[in-house]
């Protein structure tokens, strides 16, 4: 415990050190480019890229406590609306010009079935920087049995911390692999079409 302790103390001085040059270089005289926005809710965090215009990755934490909590009396997510990210600037986020008419799904990564505290928890799951193009059999299918999974491991667990994102695959072709991906929307405002995985699940039992 002290040696994860001491490590972490260590690469966070590392990190704030590291922050302190930047910030004192003469070339960020102006400010430092940032490609990526981290949104704080209350039980999960998105990590938007801005470049793609789609969550990099969002970091949930489910705990059978609080499922079993908010499955009592759940709001609906009837009257959810979705929305835009207003504090990402309008050319660098997800539209929602860019799904009408696309044949893809607003593909949630952290689903609105696990935050259910409230309504505002439930929109909070409806801004599209918590979204990704999707393709609506992955998304109605399999994907959302992946979700129900992860949230009945939850349930016989103390904890479990779930971590969705894209991926970005190469395809085969003649010369070698090449990325390539379909975009939605008009440039210079353009959603990569992405392929969507959960890329790691880790629980801790209850003791006894």
């Amino acid at each position: 415990m002290w040696r994860a302790r001491h490590v972490a103390s260590c690469a966070a001085a590392a990190w704030i050190g590291s922050r302190a040059s930047a910030e004192a270089h003469p070339a960020l005289k102006h400010g430092t480019p940032i490609s990526h926005r981290t949104r704080y809710d209350e039980n999960y965090v998105v990590h938007f890229d801005q470049r793609t215009r789609d969550p990099l990755w969002v970091v949930e934490r489910l705990t059978k406590q609080r499922l079993d909590a908010e499955a009592e009396h759940p709001p609906g997510r009837r009257d959810a609306k979705y929305l835009e990210a207003a504090d990402v600037p309008a050319r660098l986020r997800s539209r929602l010009a860019h799904y009408k008419h696309s044949g893809f799904d607003r593909g949630h990564l952290a689903p609105a079935a696990d935050h259910r505290g409230s309504r505002d928890a439930v929109q909070s799951t409806f801004y599209l920087d918590n979204m990704a193009p999707q393709d609506s059999l992955l998304n109605r299918g399999p994907w959302l049995k992946l979700e129900e999974l992860c949230r009945s491991v939850a349930r016989v667990a103390d904890e479990v911390y779930v971590v969705s994102g894209p991926l970005f695959l190469p395809e085969r072709e003649k010369d070698g692999l090449r990325m390539r991906h379909r975009v939605l929307g008009s440039p210079p405002s353009v959603t990569w079409v992405l392929y969507q995985s959960h890329l790691n699940l880790s629980h801790r039992w209850r003791r006894g």
